[in-house]
């Protein structure tokens, strides 16, 4: 074997022990996302804390992770360092988990709750960054298939296994001992982690040499004319309206998505029918579609149409619309389960690709950055959903207002995906 074909073999392996790793590490992060809001729960009965509060730490959780994607993009980029942040914010989450057995009123709550999506912002982005520095864009559709795989099918341990332990009792010191256990697992994981590296060049290896020409040319022109001249990556990347087009398909499919799996099980239960559907059967169901979704509508959007995203993004969401107008009118199991399957399958089809074009927008250089401000209009769709399908449910008065605004989200989702596919939706070269 040749000292070359030695060095891509070892560039081979140490690429997907980064990846499976991270992927892996991210799956734990679910599990605490979900586990703090059960703990939530106990923890209000027990302080005889009013319930709506639980409704203000669910959105602290969401809009702190929001605002701190933008940032904490921004900071993966600078710092160069994902594995890192990615380490720090894993630990940190679990961490508030911890704490929680120690709060005495919803003020603790709250803080520790904003402190959590916080430093939860900084995982995925960083991770992001991760892929793009070991991952050519011809080879991203598969690793954003599998990752966003992994992303989706995450949520069904981490809905179940918290009140499982729950379950066994509601005692504080139970919860801890619990979670001290869970965090040693999760220490163990992430000490592991550390095997990974933050790019080629940190692993000893070289840099991979960008195949396609236009990607390669706009990562030169990023590291030459915004980077070298510390120019703010943000303005650069927002004057075109693409990236406006991205940012919006972002917010509305999050918002649509998670609107499906809180209120979808709430009408069911307003029409008496909880023998078609409950809340157990939408949060195994809709992840499995998400989780097969994301992977292979990613993997078609960044193979079949790389250079027009776009498209498959127009497909997914007028295909979610048309799911929604059909399957909440039948009143049967097998009907409302395959129609929640493909609604996520769609949904989160469409997750997905944005990240793959994150990623060939950015580049090595801003991918995370770009990453950020995504993610964080996602999340402000999911932290805004509550309050958005609530209101319009009291002014209609109509439990099929909330799927008018799911399709009218639909209907939104295509125009931006028309808009964002009239050129090459990989790039737009913002000369100056």
């Amino acid at each position: 074997m040749s000292q070359k074909q030695l060095e891509n073999q070892q560039y081979t392996i140490q690429k997907w022990v980064t990846f499976l790793l991270f992927a892996i590490v991210y799956t734990t992060v679910y599990y605490g996302r979900f586990a703090m809001l059960y703990h939530i729960e106990t923890i209000e009965q027990s302080l005889g804390i009013a319930e709506d509060i639980e409704g203000y730490v669910y959105s602290a959780v969401m809009l702190s992770y929001a605002i701190g994607s933008v940032f904490t993009g921004r900071w993966a980029d600078m710092l160069h360092r994902p594995i890192i942040l990615i380490l720090l914010g894993t630990g940190v989450s679990f961490l508030t988990n911890i704490l929680l057995v120690f709060v005495n009123s919803w003020r603790g709550l709250i803080f520790l709750s904003v402190l959590n999506g916080f430093f939860q912002s900084m995982i995925w982005v960083s991770g992001i960054q991760l892929v793009a520095m070991w991952w050519k864009s011809a080879q991203r559709p598969l690793s954003g298939g599998i990752l966003n795989f992994f992303s989706g099918i995450a949520h069904i341990p981490a809905f179940f296994l918290p009140g499982m332990i729950l379950l066994t009792s509601h005692d504080r010191a139970v919860i801890q001992k619990n979670y001290s256990f869970i965090l040693i697992i999760c220490t163990l994981l992430l000490f592991f982690f550390l095997i990974a590296s933050d790019h080629p060049q940190k692993a000893g290896l070289s840099h991979y040499t960008e195949d396609n020409e236009i990607i390669a040319g706009r990562e030169a022109y990023l590291y030459q004319q915004i980077k070298l001249k510390r120019k703010s990556p943000w303005a650069f990347f927002f004057r075109g309206k693409k990236m406006w087009c991205w940012c919006g398909i972002a917010f509305l499919s999050s918002t649509c998505r998670y609107g499906l799996l809180e209120w979808v099980p709430r009408y069911y239960a307003a029409m008496d029918l909880i023998p078609i559907i409950d809340e157990r059967f939408s949060n195994i169901v809709l992840p499995l579609g998400m989780a097969f979704g994301t992977w292979i509508l990613t993997y078609i959007a960044g193979t079949k149409f790389s250079r027009n995203k776009g498209i498959v993004v127009i497909l997914c969401a007028a295909l979610c619309g048309t799911l929604i107008v059909i399957f909440p009118m039948m009143p049967s199991i097998g009907i409302v389960l395959s129609g929640i399957f493909f609604t996520g399958f769609f949904l989160f089809g469409i997750n997905g690709i944005i990240w793959i074009y994150t990623m060939d927008r950015g580049g090595r250089i801003y991918s995370a950055t770009i990453a950020g401000v995504l993610n964080g209009f996602a999340y402000l769709g999911t932290f805004l959903q509550e309050f958005l399908f609530r209101f319009i449910l009291q002014q209609w008065k109509s439990w099929f207002s909330i799927f008018v605004l799911m399709e009218l989200i639909c209907f939104a989702i295509v125009g931006l995906g028309i808009i964002a596919s009239e050129k090459d939706t990989n790039i737009e070269i913002e000369m100056e």
